[in-house]
């Protein structure tokens, strides 16, 4: 299963069809988690971070949150500290 992020400016345009990208297998490698803190996904998140570890038992889990969903966006350092301490990053939203 892979994630697809769509254009959430609204405008609608065709989108050639693609087929999914597998995600490689977790096992032994590490992996990050990137969300936006909405508070209606916290739980689910929370929830997400568990199950993905009991599936695919990764090295090792590292999340970066943000407490204030309004908030600007992390800093490039905090994102750059993430990257560097995982192979793959899930991406996540909760609006």
């Amino acid at each position: 299963m892979s994630i697809r992020m769509m254009n959430p400016v609204a405008k609608p345009y065709g989108e050639a069809f693609r087929r999914p990208v597998p995600i490689e297998e977790l096992d032994r490698r590490r992996l990050g988690l990137l969300f936006n803190g909405h508070v209606s996904s916290v739980k689910f998140w929370r929830h997400l971070e568990v199950i993905v570890s009991e599936l695919y038992h990764p090295l090792s889990v590292a999340s970066l949150r943000k407490e204030n969903t309004f908030a600007p966006a992390a800093a490039g350092g905090e994102i750059a500290e993430l990257k560097s301490r995982t192979d793959l990053v899930l991406v996540g939203v909760g609006a």
